[in-house]
């Protein structure tokens, strides 16, 4: 990580070079290298790039060896706050963000969605709105909650819409929970189902399903659980 950090830092100077955006000084600007890691074992990679390179024909380090630093925030392990304050009153939203990754459970997302349009309501930095916006889109689409990009923007914006948001989130939420219990026991019971039936059920809607799954105790087969016509 080291070598590649180093190679994306000298090729950004290499274009500030050729584009003639050097500062004032006609050098270029100071790069804090920072690598967000959201693995589950600790970080064991070298930090420094000097560590990589083969000592000199001594065998003791050469002074010519590169060097080179980056900096790895770890999100298993919490963010440091100056005692008594929370990533709300120190505006921290890197704190936030990375407790939302982390969170197993509903009630945990719809918390930590709400603390962070807090803090954002706070900050009138445009680029990172624009990055928590797409962080949570990402966050929450493997949930099986889809929203669109103007959905969220308006999160943000408007802080009375997320408890109407949210209900809709636990209906999703809720109604995908059933569809995968349906599949599961129609796998149980007859074996893998085509594609067709298992989108047809993950696309049903909560009653829909609460029919099928009153049937499948005496069904003798899957057609019968999922007899009469979709109402999509």
């Amino acid at each position: 990580m080291s070598l590649r950090l180093a190679i994306y830092v000298l090729l950004l100077y290499a274009h500030l070079i050729r584009e003639n955006r050097l500062g004032p000084d006609g050098l270029p600007p100071p790069v804090y290298p920072i690598v967000l890691y959201n693995g589950d074992a600790a970080w064991t990679a070298k930090l420094e790039l000097e560590e990589l390179v083969a000592p000199g024909p001594d065998g003791d380090p050469w002074p010519w060896r590169p060097r080179f630093r980056y900096h790895v925030l770890e999100e298993r392990k919490p963010t440091p706050e100056p005692p008594g304050a929370s990533p709300e009153a120190t505006g921290n939203v890197t704190a936030i963000l990375f407790e939302l990754e982390r969170c197993r459970t509903y009630e945990d997302l719809v918390a930590l969605v709400g603390r962070v349009v807090k803090v954002l309501h706070q900050n009138t930095d445009a680029p990172l709105r624009r990055a928590f916006l797409a962080w949570l889109r990402a966050v929450l689409g493997p949930r099986g909650i889809k929203i669109t990009h103007a959905e969220v923007a308006a999160l943000t914006e408007e802080r009375d819409m997320l408890a109407d948001r949210v209900r809709e989130w636990e209906k999703e939420l809720l109604g995908r929970g059933q569809a995968q219990a349906l599949v599961r026991l129609l796998e149980k019971r007859f074996g893998p189902l085509p594609d067709d039936r298992r989108e047809r059920i993950m696309r049903a809607d909560a009653d829909e399903i609460d029919t099928w799954l009153d049937r499948i105790i005496d069904a003798p087969d899957p057609d019968a659980v999922l007899a009469g016509p979709s109402v999509h």
